[in-house]
């Protein structure tokens, strides 16, 4: 379910629900400068929108780490290596950089 109901709220595939092409009277539906909708929703026919992309979860790093941990699928370097890039681009400070570049080591 790539899309959302802006009325109903309901989980729309964008797809199965015939995309753009199947919007009835799309022209008479959209405001210049509005968002371009990416379906019709086939429970009410309102139209749906694509859902944003999700961001980027910022927590402590103890949760970073965590979470990548509970996955299993890095190695514990790979993991370290992943969180650094996480703490630099977010600015997350020098301390943290250096403890975990010692501890990959």
């Amino acid at each position: 379910m790539d899309s959302v109901c802006d009325d109903c709220g309901s989980a729309v595939d964008s797809n199965a629900a015939g995309g753009l092409a199947a919007i009835k009277d799309l022209a008479d539906r959209l405001e210049p400068g509005a968002q371009v909708p990416s379906c019709e929703c086939p429970r009410c026919g309102a139209l749906a929108y694509l859902r944003p992309e999700p961001v980027a979860p910022r927590g402590d790093l103890r949760q970073i780490v965590d979470r990548l941990s509970v996955e299993r699928m890095l190695s514990e370097s790979t993991i370290l290596r992943v969180t650094l890039d996480f703490i630099e681009e977010h600015g997350l400070g020098r301390e943290c950089i250096a403890y975990l570049r010692r501890r990959s080591r």
